[in-house]
């Protein structure tokens, strides 16, 4: 069995209440095909930005994926709601072959959760169930993962089983959870063909940390052909790229 990482705080169970709902989703004027997938996917923050794009998330110099206490453009840089009481080294955005930005943690009653439009994340839209699909992104994640320029093992991808954690769950408007069982009947349709509800599998922090390297690129565009013609992988935006969304070998950006 996989090790569960940090990043899989927001994968661990399906809970919620009739009170928690997911932030409402934005009314969008003439979005790109790649806003339609993101809104389809249950990204609500992310928008057809350009060369403004922002980054939500930061790593911590311990490997964990957290968020900045508020998004930054690339360059600038982030403090993180990462909880202690120290001084956490965290690049503005996703960490990046320059050395790390010193800043100061924000203290937080509990771990904080990675925003979801800062993560690497694929839907599913074949009908197959959220194991089989689990199974079969892992399998080509890993794959692709070992073949990424600079993966090493150790450090945040130090004894991991896979590249990949269940999403079936996401933050509500009241500090709650929310299940995609829940949510995914009333998300948007993407811009391709569909035979099932949608399904969502997320990179793992050792994952994210190799995919958002502006020099893996092309693997990420070359695996998404494998991952087929009914899943979407989207790519949030880093120091190094902005964001983009991958289907069947095809790329689409966050512009007009």
């Amino acid at each position: 069995m996989k090790k569960i990482s940090g990043l899989a705080l927001v994968s661990l169970m399906l809970v919620g209440c009739a009170a928690s709902q997911p932030p409402a989703m934005p009314v969008d004027s003439n979005p790109s095909d790649a806003l339609k997938f993101a809104r389809a996917m249950d990204l609500r923050q992310i928008t057809d930005a350009g060369d403004q794009y922002l980054i939500y998330n930061g790593f911590a110099s311990n490997g964990q994926l957290v968020p900045l206490k508020t998004p930054v453009k690339a360059g600038e840089k982030g403090v993180t709601n990462l909880g202690g009481n120290g001084v956490a080294d965290v690049a503005a955005g996703f960490a990046t072959h320059t050395s790390f930005i010193p800043v100061l943690s924000v203290l937080t009653a509990q771990q904080p959760t990675a925003i979801v439009d800062g993560v690497v994340r694929v839907a599913s839209w074949n009908g197959k169930s959220q194991e089989d699909n689990e199974r079969e992104v892992n399998a080509i994640f890993w794959k692709t993962l070992t073949r990424m320029d600079g993966y090493k093992v150790g450090g945040m991808c130090e004894g991991k089983g896979g590249a990949v954690e269940n999403a079936v769950r996401r933050k509500a408007t009241n500090r709650d959870w929310v299940s995609y069982a829940d949510i995914a009947p009333t998300l948007p349709k993407p811009p391709i063909s569909t035979s099932g509800q949608v399904t969502f599998i997320i990179g793992n922090d050792c994952f994210n940390l190799y995919a958002t390297r502006a020099s893996n690129v092309g693997l990420v565009k070359e695996m998404s052909k494998e991952l087929g013609a009914q899943r979407a992988l989207f790519l949030p935006g880093s120091p190094e790229h902005e964001p983009m969304v991958f289907s069947d070998g095809k790329q689409y950006l966050f512009r007009k």
